[in-house]
């Protein structure tokens, strides 16, 4: 029987910095691989081989189910890019935030404008328009708002647009909407407790929204950019009471994010792993014939490889290289609930994607050696992109039910017999 769970499709993810954000899912896999390092495959995957007394031997098995699912969650973390459009069922918007900048004095605004650069995209389609909308909504990255949340909002006039496939884009802000932030706080009072009625802190937020599909999703820098040219700006050129001359003051956003749902049905004839709208697959082996040769020998598993083959007629817009961590699940909830699935509390070895090979090999010692001896905590594998909360990608590959075995899920153990 096969199963393929697909829960809600609908899946915030955003991009930035904060209590719940990508650095903290970082973190956390930086934690989980520690954790993981107390139980390391090094210590039964060290070598391929018998030795003077034992006969080497490995044994295939395909996968005896498998399954894709949405994973209910929402992420905050650090990519360089803020995804605005839509392709491949996937649409996303774009929000940024700027800090007012605090100056003493008297300051007049004489004309401000976003400043944004865009690299390119994903999809066929041509450039979509983009639109920009100041909004009055407070938000921070670590409770990210949702789309709701954040429509209507004054338009922004675009004022210079390079066009293609990569270049700038400039949104033009009404000096009056800018002089009247400058106005919410006065910084040259000991009080600065007053705030405008209508404005739910002092920020200044600027959604990015597509009003046409036109298959293209197209990538903005975000505040994580490399270099400092290509971040977004606010661009301020104001004079002070005390000079005539024009000055320009740069803000930098202070945070940024993406929101992405994905509307896409999951295929049912292949796994899926992604980011954007994450998308988790786990599987499971019946390993009895393994633990089953025990009877007569001792079994010394050396190194277990889970072997998974790509799909390249599906989502060929996958990025060049990515990640995939493993982990070993708990129980097998994800059958039936994916969504509510948990994972064991450590990591096995992270597997870096080549996407110019056809197959992806995966280390999975560590559960494997207590699954070869009938551990009954044999409840499978999860796996997802280990930069799942940074872009929108996908990345399928031919699922166990697949007509050809040679492209199936497997996992192949190589172990040392004994004589007992």
């Amino acid at each position: 029987m096969r199963y393929r769970t697909i829960s809600d499709h609908s899946k915030r993810v955003s991009t930035g910095q904060g209590p719940n954000t990508g650095v903290l899912s970082i973190l956390l896999f930086t934690v989980l691989f520690i954790f993981g390092c107390e139980q390391p495959d090094g210590t039964t995957g060290s070598g391929v081989g018998g030795g003077p007394e034992g006969v080497a031997r490995e044994m295939t098995f395909n996968a005896g189910t498998d399954t894709s699912y949405y994973r209910q969650e929402t992420h905050t973390g650090g990519s360089a890019h803020l995804y605005v459009g839509s392709s491949n069922g996937i649409s996303s918007e774009a929000v940024l935030r700027f800090n007012r900048p605090i100056y003493s004095g008297s300051v007049r605004v004489d004309s401000a404008r976003i400043e944004l650069a865009y690299q390119g995209g994903i999809g066929s389609g041509p450039t979509p328009a983009v639109e920009a909308n100041l909004v009055y909504f407070g938000w921070s990255e670590s409770t990210p708002p949702k789309r709701t949340d954040l429509a209507g909002g004054r338009q922004l006039p675009v004022t210079y647009n390079t066009g293609g496939d990569s270049g700038w884009m400039h949104y033009a802000i009404d000096t009056s909407e800018v002089n009247a932030w400058f106005r919410t706080v006065d910084s040259t009072r000991a009080d600065t407790g007053w705030s405008d009625p209508i404005r739910p802190d002092t920020s200044l937020s600027v959604v990015l929204r597509s009003p046409a599909a036109t298959d293209k999703l197209l990538r903005f820098r975000s505040r994580a950019a490399t270099a400092d040219s290509l971040k977004p700006y606010l661009m301020l050129f104001v004079k002070f009471s005390d000079s005539l001359a024009v000055d320009t003051i740069r803000v930098g956003a202070i945070s940024d994010l993406f929101l992405a749902e994905d509307t896409s049905p999951l295929p049912s004839d292949r796994i899926s792993i992604g980011g954007g709208a994450a998308i988790r697959t786990a599987m499971s082996f019946q390993l009895d014939s393994v633990w089953q040769r025990q009877i007569e020998h001792h079994i010394v598993v050396n190194r277990a490889v889970l072997t998974l083959t790509r799909d390249r007629s599906a989502n060929p817009w996958a990025p060049v290289t990515r990640s995939i961590w493993p982990f070993q699940m708990n129980d097998k909830r994800w059958m039936t609930e994916p969504d509510s699935a948990e994972y064991s509390g450590y990591v096995l070895t992270p597997t870096a994607i080549d996407t110019t090979l056809d197959t992806l090999q995966l280390i999975v010692s560590t559960p494997t050696v207590k699954w070869a001896k009938g551990d009954s905590t044999n409840y499978g594998l999860l796996l997802e992109s280990a930069t799942e909360v940074l872009d929108i990608e996908r990345i399928s590959f031919f699922s166990f039910a697949d007509p050809d075995p040679n492209r199936r899920p497997r996992l192949t153990i190589y172990f040392t017999e004994l004589a007992r």
